[in-house]
């Protein structure tokens, strides 16, 4: 995965649990300059640990639906 593929997804999974809320444009434009702004180590890192975050969610709590704003 490219170092800019890996912003993209990143800043994709970032922004999931924020689908469908209003008004929040400027974090949005905030969290796009600081994804862009990390060397692709560390996004590399950050996918990683949301990678396993996502697992033991899915494990620990496989009934859980995810609430809107």
């Amino acid at each position: 995965m490219t170092g800019t593929t890996a912003k993209a997804l990143l800043y994709e999974l970032l922004l999931e649990p924020l689908r469908g809320c209003k008004g929040l444009t400027l974090y949005r434009q905030n969290l796009m300059r600081r994804v862009m702004a990390m060397p692709d180590l560390e996004v590399r890192e950050r996918l990683d640990h949301l990678e396993q975050l996502h697992h033991f969610s899915d494990v620990l709590f496989p009934a859980v639906t995810r609430r809107g704003c």
